[in-house]
């Protein structure tokens, strides 16, 4: 009999131990995301020609950082990939938090193809309509970030000699003057922004000052304290 009890708890002691490995291995592998700032801050030229003639400007852009980032030397080979990465932006007051234009910004990642219009020309070679391909608007707006591996997301612009700043994302492309986005249109202030970053089985998400308020060179996201986290997530509630 004490045989026989014996050999039933070390059954399910060894399953316990099965159970709690995979469990623990489960975890080990799944993807962790981590947003941070990009820094030094890029000052980028645009020049495009659009329907109304050629645009050119110089224009500074604030910009995260999502990595998928490893614990350890075994998480490199145990992790794995966030897959289908999708970024929510929101644009909030900095005194109360609430959201400025009442809906999120689908986020655009840095290295997505540029879905620009496609031009249609005359006979003498003049533009005279430009074409847009819906299909072209969501291009790359999923991406896949493996382990060990970062990738740039675009939150705002902000172009030389303006004061106001905009939202970026793929929309941009099919406004004019592009870069200039007037549905995502921000003045001359400090705001919060609220990024929230979408993959398979998971969510990450992180607040950010947007200091829109000095020159140029001052334009910068900010890390949000406790505080203005704690409005923005109240008002999103």
């Amino acid at each position: 009999m004490e045989t026989a009890i014996a050999t039933f708890i070390a059954i399910i002691c060894g399953g316990l131990l099965n159970m709690a490995a995979a469990v623990w291995a489960e975890h080990r592998r799944r993807a962790r995301l981590k947003l941070s700032i990009e820094t030094p801050l890029p000052d980028i030229p645009l020049q495009v020609v659009s329907p109304t003639g050629r645009f050119a400007g110089v224009f500074r852009v604030v910009r995260v950082h999502v990595s998928n980032d490893p614990q350890g030397f075994f998480d490199r080979w145990m992790r794995s990939p966030a897959l289908q990465c999708r970024a929510i932006i929101s644009f909030h007051n900095i005194s109360d938090g609430k959201e400025i234009f009442g809906r999120a910004m689908q986020g655009r990642w840095s290295r997505a193809l540029q879905p620009t219009p496609i031009p249609v020309v005359d006979g003498n070679g003049n533009i005279v309509l430009h074409v847009l391909d819906p299909e072209k608007m969501g291009i790359d707006s999923r991406i896949d970030i493996y382990p060990g591996d970062s990738e740039l997301l675009d939150i705002a612009v902000r172009f030389q000699g303006d004061q106001d700043c905009y939202g970026w994302n793929n929309e941009t492309f099919f406004k004019q003057p592009i870069g200039k986005n007037p549905d995502w249109l921000l003045g001359k202030d400090r705001f919060l922004v609220k990024i929230v970053i979408n993959s398979t089985g998971q969510r990450c998400e992180g607040v950010f000052r947007l200091v829109n308020d000095g020159p140029q060179n001052s334009f910068r996201l900010d890390k949000a304290d406790a505080a203005e986290t704690v409005r923005v997530k109240a008002a999103s509630t």
